[in-house]
């Protein structure tokens, strides 16, 4: 072993200075991004809400074209892409009522349904979307 040179495994997938962009407005979600995995290797994408997690995703899996740099490889087996129809989901006009829905099927007073939304939404920092469609949230939101 000693003296040997480690090599490392082949990429399943490889990103290089990728850009992502909405394909209605074609403004610039996201500008070089650049990675590899490995076969046997976990990735774990991070990122704030809106930060471009779910663009990027879209494009990985094909259902949006690049928007330059170069994307090689394949997913390995038994990958998947889950992508929502948000607008056959929500049943609610706001957040706030697409939040009360649950409860509400669970037989909770509204009262008890108030509170639970107040304090889950200061808990999770959500005050600010309640009034939103949620139609109008990013998909990280």
């Amino acid at each position: 072993m000693a003296g040997e040179a480690l090599t490392a495994p082949p990429s399943v997938l490889a990103v290089q200075d990728l850009a992502v962009a909405a394909p209605r407005s074609g403004r610039a979600l996201l500008t070089g991004v650049t990675f590899s995995v490995a076969a046997g290797q976990t990735a774990v994408f991070l990122g704030a809400n809106g930060a471009g997690k779910s663009s990027l995703f879209r494009v990985l899996g094909g259902l949006w074209p690049p928007g330059g740099g170069t994307l090689s490889g394949a997913a390995p087996e038994g990958a998947a892409l889950l992508v929502e129809d948000a607008e056959r989901q929500f049943l609610g006009g706001t957040v706030r009522e697409e939040l009360a829905l649950g409860l509400e099927f669970a037989g909770l007073l509204p009262e008890e349904i108030t509170a639970r939304i107040a304090e889950a939404s200061r808990v999770f920092d959500l005050e600010t979307y309640l009034g939103r469609s949620p139609r109008s949230l990013s998909g990280g939101e």
